[in-house]
């Protein structure tokens, strides 16, 4: 079905696969395992994830929303989907998600967050004091590294810039 189908279809058939991951959790493991041999096979066989189509490359989304795959693998992937979709689809899972992840890959989780900024369409997540963001923001500026705190608190200038001033209770003082 890949090789011949359309971007369209193959985006469809992947997209599917990412909401079933998300919304049924008692996938069996073997099944997981499948998900990511089949992801690393499309990957392997367009020669890099560079050369998805946007279609398949937006899917994986929702593969990362999920939570269930390892996110030293799912990380890089989720990154070029928001880098090359220019769309922050699923945008408030994907940010509750990156909040759970944030202390140990605090880094990563604020470059998905700034690709996400650059995606205007999703902006009203920023709105909800209380979702992922927050959370996600609020663990960074408290990091002990001083450039993830300092990267946090451009990002929070950023969103401030674009008019969600709330954030501005995360600023450290001074």
């Amino acid at each position: 079905m890949f090789t011949c189908a359309p971007p369209a279809v193959t985006g469809w058939a992947l997209r599917s696969v990412g909401h079933s991951l998300w919304e049924d959790k008692g996938i069996p493991k073997v099944c997981l395992e499948r998900f990511r041999k089949l992801w690393n096979w499309r990957v392997k066989s367009r020669e890099g994830v560079s050369n998805l189509p946007d279609e398949e490359l937006a899917a994986f989304v929702s593969w990362f929303a999920s939570g269930r795959f390892d996110d030293e693998w799912a990380l890089p992937y989720l990154q070029t989907a928001i880098d090359r979709s220019k769309t922050a689809e699923l945008s408030s899972p994907v940010l509750e998600r990156l909040a759970d992840i944030t202390n140990r890959y605090p880094e990563d989780c604020l470059k998905c967050v700034r690709s996400m900024l650059k995606a205007e369409e999703g902006l009203w997540v920023f709105d909800l004091k209380d979702r992922g963001i927050w959370r996600l923001l609020k663990q960074a500026v408290a990091h002990q590294d001083p450039n993830v705190r300092d990267e946090a608190i451009r990002i929070i200038n950023l969103i401030g810039a674009k008019g969600y001033l709330q954030y501005r209770e995360l600023l450290p003082p001074g």
